[in-house]
C-alpha cells in the first residue's frame, strides 16, 4: 500500500479537486496526504531506500523501505 500521496492543486481551482472521495479513500487507509494548495510547494529527496520529504511550511518526513 501507498504511504504518501502528493497532491498539486491550486488554492480555489475551479475543478474542486482533491474530489471528497478521494481524500476519504486516502484518509480510509492511513495514507498520508500532502497538497500543495494546504503545505505549499514540497520537495522530495530519495537516497537509497530512504524518502525524505520537506513541505514549504517547514513540515519533514522520512519514509523507509
Amino acid at each position: 500500500k501507498p504511504e504518501l500521496a502528493i497532491i498539486s492543486v491550486g488554492n480555489n481551482n475551479s475543478y474542486n479537486h482533491p474530489d471528497e472521495r478521494v481524500i476519504n479513500l486516502l484518509d480510509g487507509f492511513k495514507i498520508k496526504r500532502l497538497q500543495t494548495n494546504i503545505n505549499g510547494a514540497i520537495k522530495i529527496y530519495v537516497f537509497n531506500h530512504l524518502l525524505i520529504y520537506q513541505t514549504a511550511k517547514n513540515q519533514f518526513g522520512l519514509l523507509f523501505k
